[in-house]
């Protein structure tokens, strides 16, 4: 099946798994409200697949606040099936046209045209106040928007009637910014604005949609089935039954961010590359051994990313050598710009980059690597292979810190394996496993020689941000104002992906593992059709 469909939703915890041998009396309460749901669940069990589904049901949240902006955090937000943006984002993050039918770029200007025949729910026109108040609105809220907050600097209506934004950079990919939700003018604080969506909540019925009679797909990612006529809300209080509400069909949907395989063997399941990036994270301080550009260089030759990866996320994650999400890379054909008039472009793919096997290709560097160690101070080795210096009349062993979150265990087995790589070379790795804000402190303060981390990459793919003196810090990484410019000048197409990729490769401290995945699980009652074509139909993954 082609990629699925729902795009951009948030992290769910798993199930506690009901007890069979357990006595009513024996059972916690949340126990008893699973096996009633199951019980109520055959009077609304799902069809059989040969049937045409013209409900869908939907887990949301209990309340009657679906303001897309103030609750943009929410999780189980319905807002894409009641609210249009002016482009949508597939699964590979390219941006098409939904609200805008068309976006001139003049410098940081641009000024975008809305489709002619747009209509919110209740008939209304669509126009440009209607996107310069939204876009306002959003503003408001820089945590849930917060690429949108760091890039906007003004916005207004055109004499024309089209909208022009002006953003604080250029940007390459801007349209990726044009994300937002449009709501009517003077509607967009109320607890539930006036949206285009393809669906409309019922005035009678907080959980019950219909679908919108205006409403007009303007790409083949938001078309809905005629079929699917009604959309129910299922109201959910806590997120350990949502497993089990699809399982007994009560829901016909449900998304994990942790990405199993399958979900208790019900319906079926679809995977999707997140944008969320797993790196390794090098300190380069004066005080660390990894200050030494060699010795980096050597570490990064040993990362066997496909053993790592294997390991820890199964086929769950793609492998990547640059900080773009891989959809995105091969949409855009990232490696053909990379070698285009320039047969020497970089690339760490070859057999003796990362991944590479320590045979003959790496072995062949060793001599290198010695005298890497000699100028460091480690001229000989110890009895088990490790290298060591003299310390006051007592050898000291090569050793390097790894720092992992106690509360991630991919990222713990990860580090196992680098420790076994490590190793090989003869440099002691030493894991310290540490509770999640002990972590966040110690990688502020460098207090690791390498740590494996995760990062949510901005829509835009805009890596700028990474690098930049405000959040390089955070990230443990020594700020460098050549990597940020570089960054800076992707961003606003100033240079190719070859210039920011040959500064990120000389002075970043951070080397891209993989993207993780998350796995959708639906009814198997629900059309294939509907599933490929509505990759937007729940955006922002990460906040559900």
């Amino acid at each position: 099946m082609q990629n699925f469909l729902w795009k951009i939703i948030c992290c769910f915890f798993p199930l506690v798994i009901v007890s069979m041998g357990c006595t009513r009396q024996d059972m916690s309460q949340q126990d008893l409200n699973l096996q009633m749901m199951e019980s109520a669940s055959a009077s609304v069990a799902a069809p059989p697949p040969e049937q045409k589904k013209t409900v869908l049901r939907l887990p949301a949240e209990d309340t009657g606040n679906r303001n897309p902006y103030s609750h943009a955090n929410a999780k189980l937000s319905i807002t894409p099936l009641l609210y249009q943006s002016l482009y949508t984002l597939d699964d590979d993050y390219i941006p098409t046209e939904a609200l805008a039918s068309s976006m001139r770029e003049e410098g940081r200007a641009y000024t975008i045209t809305l489709q002619p025949n747009a209509r919110f729910s209740d008939g209304s026109q669509i126009t440009a106040q209607d996107i310069v108040a939204s876009l306002q609105e959003a503003l408001k809220y820089p945590s849930a928007y917060s690429s949108l907050f760091r890039s906007v600097e003004s916005c207004s209506a055109t004499e024309n009637g089209q909208v022009l934004i002006l953003l604080r950079q250029e940007d390459r990919n801007a349209a990726a910014l044009f994300t937002f939700p449009i709501c009517k003018a003077g509607t967009q604080s109320e607890p539930l604005p006036i949206g285009s969506g393809a669906f409309v909540l019922d005035g009678s019925s907080p959980t019950r949609m219909h679908r919108n009679p205006f409403y007009n797909s303007y790409n083949s990612i938001s078309q809905i089935p005629k079929d699917m006529e009604t959309v129910e809300l299922i109201p959910v209080t806590d997120d350990e039954s949502l497993e089990y509400m699809l399982k007994i069909g009560v829901i016909d949907f449900y998304f994990s961010a942790d990405a199993r395989a399958d979900l208790y063997g019900y319906g079926s399941t679809e995977q999707l590359t997140l944008n969320r990036m797993t790196f390794l994270g090098f300190n380069r301080s004066s005080y660390s051994l990894l200050h030494n550009p060699d010795l980096v260089q050597a570490v990064k030759k040993i990362i066997d990313k496909e053993q790592m990866v294997s390991y820890a996320y199964g086929t769950l994650a793609e492998i990547v050598d640059y900080p773009f999400h891989p959809g995105y890379w091969g949409r855009i054909n990232g490696e053909l710009l990379l070698e285009q008039n320039s047969p020497s472009a970089v690339s760490q793919s070859s057999e003796s980059g990362p991944g590479a096997a320590l045979d003959g290709t790496f072995q062949a560097e060793l001599p290198t690597l010695e005298e890497t160690m000699a100028r460091l101070g480690y001229t000989s080795r110890d009895e088990d292979g490790f290298w060591i210096r003299d310390n006051r009349g007592s050898p000291q062993r090569m050793s390097l810190r790894i720092l992992v979150n106690a509360e991630n265990e991919p990222r713990q087995q990860m580090a196992q394996i680098l420790v076994e790589r490590l190793a090989e070379i003869g440099i002691e790795g030493q894991v310290i496993s540490q509770a999640y804000e002990t972590y966040l402190q110690s990688v502020s303060s460098k207090q690791f020689d390498l740590y494996f981390g995760e990062v949510r990459m901005e829509s835009n793919m805009d890596v700028s941000r990474l690098f930049s003196s405000e959040n390089a810090p955070k990230m443990g990484f020594e700020y460098n104002a050549a990597l940020e410019e570089a960054a800076i000048f992707l961003k606003t197409g100033q240079t190719g992906y070859k210039g920011f990729l040959t500064a990120f490769s000389d002075a970043s401290a951070m080397e891209p593992i993989c993207y993780q995945k998350g796995s959708f699980s639906y009814s198997r009652s629900l059309p294939g059709d509907f599933i490929t074509l509505h990759r937007e139909l729940f955006l922002d993954i990460q906040n559900w």
